[in-house]
């Protein structure tokens, strides 16, 4: 018979290998205990700028519930070729079942009230400046930047806007179905619809 180890012919009564000695069936401590310490992979995150780690999968986990990193953090461990997402790597189970949507009632209305207010005020002083086209130049810059803005902080935050993002073509129809469907919050469209009356005027 031959050594299911090293291949080398032996006796079949022979209970040891006199190449590579241990008994048939037996596995040094050593080798049993190697693919535990490579379970235990060891992983660095980044936060606020500074590496931290090496932490452990747990570690990890406890660090996302307590909201200290998110999916977003950049995270390494040896193997990989450079610094990646957590949502991105094999611990995406673990923001997947930790990180619920944010709460509709905590998200900001920065890109709202600047959709509402930015391209009038631009409008303003380019009138003011006597610059033809003073409207429709604002309209053009402001508009889609701030809608690409806000676009980009509700997928951020997990907010599906496919079933009414078609309401960007019309901006005040945007900005009170956006606050019907996050932040109940009506007063950016309303000031545009306020602003926009001032703007025929002038």
């Amino acid at each position: 018979m031959r050594c299911p180890r090293c291949g080398r012919e032996i006796n079949n009564e022979s209970a040891f290998c006199p190449s590579c000695g241990p008994a048939f069936g037996y596995q040094p401590i050593e080798e049993i205990s190697q693919p535990q310490a490579d379970a235990a992979v060891k992983w660095y995150y980044i936060s606020h700028g500074t590496q931290k780690g090496p932490v452990s999968d747990c570690q990890l986990s406890d660090l996302i519930k307590k909201g200290y990193i998110d999916r977003y953090t950049m995270v390494w461990r040896e193997g990989f070729s450079r610094w990646q997402k957590i949502e991105n790597t094999s611990l995406r189970y673990i923001v997947q079942s930790n990180v619920p949507t944010v709460p509709l009632n905590s998200l900001s209305d920065i890109w709202p009230w600047a959709l509402a207010t930015v391209p009038f005020l631009g409008y303003f002083i380019l009138t003011f400046l006597q610059i033809e086209n003073a409207l429709l130049i604002s309209c053009s810059i402001f508009y889609p930047l701030f809608l690409l803005l806000d676009e980009l902080y509700l997928r951020k935050n997990r907010i599906v806007t496919k079933p009414w993002g078609w309401s960007f073509l019309i901006i005040p129809l945007y900005l009170f179905i956006r606050a019907s469907k996050t932040t109940k919050n009506m007063a950016p469209g309303i000031v545009w619809c306020v602003l926009f009356v001032l703007s025929l005027f002038i």
